[in-house]
C-alpha cells in the first residue's frame, strides 16, 4: 500500500481506501504503471499490467498477489520420491 500512497502523495497516517478503484482515487494509467514498477522492485517478481487494471483495488490486488503471483514463490519445493516428506509412492505386492 505504501506504493500507492507515494503515488498519491498521501502521508502515512492517511486512510487508504482498500476497495475503491485506482481510477477513483484519482490515479491514471501512467500513474498505476509507476506503481506497479514500485511493486515489482520491491516483490522482485514480474507483475503483468493487466493485472492492475483487471484488479482496480488494492483489496483486490493484493489477492491476486497471494493467492497467484506469491504463492508460487512462497510454495515449498517437493522432496524427491524416496525422501522425509516425499509422497508414499506405490510398492510392490
Amino acid at each position: 500500500m505504501t506504493e500507492f500512497r507515494k503515488t498519491l502523495l498521501m502521508t502515512d497516517d492517511e486512510d487508504f481506501p482498500l476497495s475503491e478503484s485506482f481510477f477513483d482515487l484519482g490515479f491514471t494509467s501512467l500513474r498505476v504503471t509507476e506503481a506497479k514498477q514500485r511493486l515489482e522492485e520491491r516483490l522482485e517478481c514480474s507483475i503483468s499490467s493487466n493485472v492492475l487494471f483487471n484488479n482496480p483495488t488494492v483489496e483486490q490486488l493484493v489477492e491476486h498477489l497471494v493467492n497467484d503471483v506469491l504463492a508460487e514463490l512462497l510454495a515449498e519445493p517437493e522432496a524427491p520420491a524416496g525422501e522425509p516428506g516425499a509422497p508414499a509412492g506405490r510398492g510392490r505386492r
